[in-house]
């Protein structure tokens, strides 16, 4: 088997696997919206599924980061697509999907991706400080899962990523809660420069994905000018 035969096989067989797993979540999707039958297991299991699988694989890929520079209509419809119908159907899409099951199914799972979203994001771009050692803030929500792959392995830069991607996905529930709005202000406020620099890009962009999915919620609710 000649080198360009093996790589071909091994493109396939990752193809393979990657459709399993893309439909292993969709499954798991469908599961936390049938409460009534699996309430209890998705109420005691909603953070480390959340963390693990749903902040994780909302990562952007190194064809994603390509797509950003070179093809920039197929990226932001991607992105839309993630905080909007999930209908891509890849696993970046199901992991949306697994969240907002939790957030529109099990109890408590709204208020802990918030706070998470917001902490880990503010903890990220503050320079990650040493979780065993850090006081303040950050310890409550994050030192549950400081082991996770999610705060261990990524960067500064993918946590933020992955964090405004979730922020933006529940942009329909977080204006409804005056606590979440509170703590979300804040960390906007804390890291706003550190989102908008120059050589941010991939932050700038979903900065701008968020602000745009926060102000349909806000000018909806503005009243209408008298004619």
């Amino acid at each position: 088997m000649d080198w360009e035969t093996l790589a071909d096989a091994e493109k396939s067989e990752l193809a393979g696997f990657e459709e399993l797993v893309t439909e292993m979540m969709e499954f798991v999707a469908k599961c936390i919206g049938e409460p009534r039958y699996y309430q209890e297991i998705f109420v005691q299991a909603k953070k480390l599924l959340m963390v693990n699988v749903g902040f994780t694989f909302l990562k952007t890929t190194a064809m994603e980061r390509e797509k950003m520079v070179n093809d920039s209509d197929d990226f932001v419809h991607l992105a839309l697509d993630t905080c909007d119908k999930q209908r891509s159907g890849i696993i970046k899409t199901q992991a949306a999907k697994i969240l907002e099951a939790l957030c529109d199914h099990i109890e408590g799972s709204t208020s802990f991706l918030a706070v998470f979203a917001c902490k880990a994001l503010d903890w990220a771009l503050q320079g990650k400080p040493n979780l065993d050692t850090a006081e303040g803030e950050y310890i409550a929500v994050l030192q549950q899962v400081k082991d996770s792959v999610f705060l261990t392995n990524y960067s500064p830069e993918e946590i933020a990523d992955c964090c405004m991607m979730a922020l933006t996905m529940v942009s329909y529930i977080i204006p409804k809660r005056p606590d979440l709005v509170r703590i979300f202000d804040e960390t906007m406020y804390r890291n706003f420069d550190k989102m908008t620099a120059k050589e941010t890009i991939l932050l700038r962009s979903r900065l701008c994905l968020l602000l745009g999915y926060y102000a349909d919620m806000v000018f909806m609710k503005a009243p209408a000018a008298s004619s």
